[in-house]
Order: C-alpha cells, then structure tokens, then sequence
C-alpha cells in the first residue's frame, strides 16, 4: 500500500475527488427514478459537477506532482468557473491528453445553469415554434440513453486516476498530522475563505 501525501495540494485533490464520486453516486441513484425532462436534466447536472469535480481533482494533484504554490493552484481552479472545457484544459495529471479532451468535446456546450427549469428550457425547448433557437438538442444528448451512459464512462477513469494518488497508508506521525491540520486551517482561512462583503 502506497503512503499518502501531506500536503494542502494533496487535500484538496482529495476532497474534490470524494466529491465526484459524491456526484457521480448521486447521478446513478437519480438517472433511472426520475423521468421528467427537467428532472432527467437536473440529474445530468450532477454527472457534470462529477467532471468538474474531478477535474479539479486533477489540477490539484498535478500541481503537487510540480511542486506548485498551493495559493497558485487553487486560484487556477477557482479562475475556471463551472467551465468544462477551461478546466480540462487546465488539468495535466495524465500524461495522454484523450481523456481530457474527450471530456472537452462533450460537454462544452452544458452549464451547471441548465439545474434552473427556466434556463433548461430555454436551453433545450424554447417556448416559440422556432425549434432552431435551441441552444442544446435534447434528444440527442440528455434524452439519449447511449449519449448519456457513454458520457457516464468517461467519468470512471477521470476519478480513478485521481483516487490511485490519494488513498493509500496514512502516517502514524501525529506531530505531522497535526501540523498539516494548522497548515490546511491557516490555507483555508487565508485563501478558500472569501472575504466578508
């Protein structure tokens, strides 16, 4: 069993990786018990933050692997959003680019934005006769059974790429652990924490 990392990068990594499979379980309970068109997108919006979060997952972990600043990667992943397309072009923890540019191709078009009824109707079913407006073909991606399981798939090798680098043994040194904790506090307070307004 591999030893695992202490290192704010390698947390983050880590709770963005436990939360795509959050997502990803969530997506495969929800997909089948709902069949409305809003409730089958709402679900597929949980398939997408899945991908984002396991994208994320993976700028966090490459940016330990290149001994990037903590403050510096988190910043880069917060700069892109809810954005597919941005984040996989950011994420380099796999060496082929395929899987990242499949990813890319596929969901570009989506946004987290398509949870709102109103925004996933005007995205897939505008209320005029003009069928054209629509800016998404529903039936040709959310409404397609095959387009949506093949898209499923693509999330399987993302997380377990990400999960091969952040499970394993954990140090029995506690004056590490405990340092590690003050150090993620002190990241979390200074860096994640937005400002009062």
């Amino acid at each position: 069993m591999t030893k695992q990392s202490l290192s704010i990068l390698h947390e983050v990594g880590q709770l963005y990786a436990f939360d795509a499979q959050d997502f990803a379980d969530r997506f495969d309970v929800t997909w089948e018990r709902i069949t409305t068109k809003t409730g089958r997108i709402k679900s597929f919006v949980d398939l997408l933050m899945g991908f984002e979060c396991g994208l994320k997952a993976h700028i966090a972990l490459a940016g330990e692997r290149d001994g990037q600043e903590p403050k510096v990667t988190y910043r880069q992943i917060r700069a892109s959003n809810h954005g597919i397309s941005k984040l996989a072009s950011t994420a380099t923890l796999l060496p082929d680019r395929t899987l990242y540019d499949d990813i890319a191709s596929r969901l570009d078009s989506f946004s987290v934005l398509i949870r709102y009824s109103l925004d996933a109707y005007e995205a897939f079913f505008p209320w005029y006769v003009d069928q054209d407006a629509a800016r998404l073909n529903y039936s040709s991606t959310i409404g397609n059974e095959a387009w949506v399981s093949a898209t499923r798939a693509l999330l399987e090798p993302l997380m377990e790429s990400a999960y091969a680098l952040i499970t394993g043994e954990v140090t029995n040194d506690i004056g590490r652990i405990f340092d590690h904790e003050r150090e993620m506090m002190e990241f979390v307070a200074t860096v994640v924490k937005k400002p009062a307004r």
